[in-house]
């Protein structure tokens, strides 16, 4: 039983080697570097006016980024630089 479930972690370690083999640095609020995995990505979402009541981030916060596992960073670059960044292909 353990030798399958190391060959099933094997092979979704290999499935996964392209896209854990490009992490993007990004900036968090008081410039700390975040890594994010491309493949993780699932949406982008930028800021709000600073004069919207529904605002929930400092003004510092320029997008914030949903990942796969159902948690979000928030960046201060903006979700265009953000997605060149993490899609090349995507650049406008």
């Amino acid at each position: 039983m353990i030798l399958h479930r190391a060959l099933g972690l094997a092979l979704l370690l290999a499935a996964n080697a392209d896209a854990a083999e490009r992490l993007v640095v990004l900036h968090s609020v008081g410039q700390h570097e975040v890594l994010i995995n491309p493949a993780q990505v699932t949406s982008m979402r930028p800021k709000l006016d600073d004069d919207d009541s529904r605002k929930l981030f400092t003004k510092e916060v320029q997008c914030m980024i949903n990942l796969t596992d159902g948690r979000y960073v928030t960046v201060v670059e903006t979700c265009d630089t953000a997605r060149g960044l993490i899609d090349p292909q995507h650049q406008q």
